[in-house]
């Protein structure tokens, strides 16, 4: 994802003049005025219809922050489509400055819930993680909670790792070792790929 202002900068103009010459790219204000509104109304449009048919649906939301540790609720459902399908949409990502109380992001919630018009009753439960506010806020709305998997499997694995942190952080030096001398050795790469070749391997590189 770019910002609009990409569209002014000369190089990617040259770009496409390169592409085409007789085309002229439109301006910022196309794009956030025209452009991007349509796109979103048109994409709200499909969503909300869809969620109208759907008997129930499934939340999931979490806060993050961004780079500049300014803080979002992002909100997504889940749905079976009328053709069948599992569908997941992010409805809303919104900026939360106030205190992350329960009362707070109750308040978020209801309102998203609100903006979509989504009953109460059509939702079958909200996953979310073990925030003892988020919690809460849940609670106060009523809704079926179901807590994350995938967040209390992290919470077991550090747990389990802390409790043998010398053994695994000796492993996992080794391993960054490991990695560390293919990542900063063209030739190193080589031989790795030359050895996968051998072995009739699939052509892999180490995660860095």
């Amino acid at each position: 994802m770019v910002s609009y202002h990409t569209v002014e900068k000369a190089s990617f103009k040259d770009l496409l003049q390169t592409f085409d010459k007789q085309y002229e790219l439109p301006g910022r204000k196309y794009f956030t005025e025209t452009a991007i509104p349509n796109l979103y109304n048109e994409t709200r449009d499909i969503i909300a219809k869809d969620l109208k048919a759907a008997n129930f649906v499934a939340l999931t939301t979490d806060m993050w922050s961004s780079i500049n540790m300014t803080p979002y609720m992002s909100v997504t459902v889940h749905y079976i489509s009328e053709d069948w399908k599992l569908e997941a949409k992010c409805l809303e990502t919104t900026f939360i400055p106030e205190n992350h109380t329960a009362e707070v992001l109750a308040e978020a919630l209801s309102d998203a819930m609100q903006d979509w018009d989504i009953e109460q009753s059509k939702i079958s439960c909200i996953t979310t993680d073990n925030g003892a506010n988020i919690v809460a806020a849940i609670r106060r709305l009523g809704w079926p909670w179901l807590n994350c998997f995938g967040h209390n499997l992290n919470v077991a694995v550090n747990y389990s790792l802390q409790k043998e942190k010398t053994k695994t952080d000796r492993a996992l030096g080794i391993c960054r070792n490991i990695n560390a001398a293919f990542s900063h050795s063209w030739k190193r790469r080589q031989e790795l790929r030359k050895a996968q070749e051998q072995l009739n391997l699939p052509q892999r590189m180490l995660i860095t």
